[in-house]
């Protein structure tokens, strides 16, 4: 299962490409410390702290990026953010709901891009604009 996901990874992912990664890398206690699976990834990596990535205690919980009239929150557990910026117009990208929810959800602003529901490749952030806006993905 790591293979496919690191070989799928890399498939998409240049190594100048920044990436946001919304959580959970490691799960159980037999698994590699995340450095061990980054340093298989292309890009440069920005985690989001997932509910399974213990003992990592400076990442952020959630990050902020804006794309044209666009206005998102990046993180793991979308239960974590306050409903207060749903009502000013931000999406919220999010994972840990796996495939118990769609990729999109217009009516809350949500988009769950667990591995799942993206063919365990990471999803380029014009390709979920398009989403946004109608298209498929």
């Amino acid at each position: 299962m790591n293979k496919t996901i690191i070989d799928n990874w890399n498939s998409v992912v240049k190594e100048d490409d920044t990436v946001f990664h919304l959580g959970d890398v490691r799960f159980g206690k037999d698994s590699l410390p995340i450095k061990d699976y980054f340093s298989q990834l292309n890009g440069n990596i920005i985690l989001i702290k997932g509910s399974h990535d213990t003992g990592e205690k400076s990442l952020p919980l959630s990050w902020y990026l804006r794309r044209g009239k666009y206005k998102f929150i990046l993180t793991h557990n979308k239960d974590h953010v306050h409903n207060h910026y749903l009502w000013e117009g931000f999406w919220i990208i999010h994972g840990h709901s796996h495939n118990n929810s769609p990729l999109i959800n217009r009516e809350y602003k949500l988009i769950n891009v667990s591995v799942e529901n993206i063919d365990y490749k990471p999803i380029n952030i014009l390709q979920i604009l398009q989403l946004i806006e109608g298209g498929n993905k």
